[in-house]
């Protein structure tokens, strides 16, 4: 059972999903008939309350102008009694009555949205698969070294390598900048 706005109004469609479909609209039908008769009861009650209260007060007031409010509001109580009685929607309005609609219970969209990917995967490790053994290619079975990867000149315009001792590197830098053998 949902209930479901209908857009930004005070309406509210009631769903009820259920392989039985007579069922379904029948259950729709007897809930409004249910909720309609309990608030139409409970309505009567209080308006009879109202009522008696009113005519009660009426009789022992002495002015006359709380007597004409008093019947006043007896008058609308009466309305709204009359309003109950009359053998017509109290609860709410049914703007579209209780209706089947076919529902697809296969594919859950759940399941379609995660399997479809996969299927998508495993064919396409297929067809590429397939494809390169048409081309004749190798396909990569065993891990490719960095020089199958990456060109060999790699922009390095240094003479010498680095040898990654910081120590080793500097003395090798000063011997550069202030050789201590000089060829004569």
């Amino acid at each position: 059972m949902r209930i479901d706005p209908v857009g930004e109004t005070s309406l509210r469609e009631f769903s009820y999903y259920h392989p039985n479909a007579e069922f379904a609209v029948a259950f729709l039908q007897r809930l409004h008939a249910i909720t309609d008769g309990l608030l139409r009861r409970d309505m009567r009650v209080q308006i009879d309350e109202r009522i008696q209260y009113l005519s009660e007060t009426m009789v022992e007031t002495y002015n006359p102008e709380h007597k004409r409010a008093l019947a006043d509001l007896l008058l609308e109580q009466q309305r709204m009694k009359m309003m109950v009685s009359i053998d017509s929607n109290y609860a709410a309005n049914i703007v579209v009555p209780a209706a089947v609609q076919p529902r697809s219970v296969w594919p859950d969209v759940a399941l379609v949205y995660t399997l479809l990917p996969l299927i998508g995967a495993v064919a396409g490790f297929f067809v590429f698969s397939f494809s390169a053994a048409v081309r004749g290619k190798k396909i990569a079975s065993q891990p490719q070294s960095a020089a199958a990867w990456f060109k060999s000149d790699s922009g390095n315009n240094n003479a010498r390598p680095l040898t990654g001792n910081k120590k080793h590197d500097l003395r090798l830098d000063e011997d550069e900048i202030h050789p201590k053998h000089v060829a004569k």
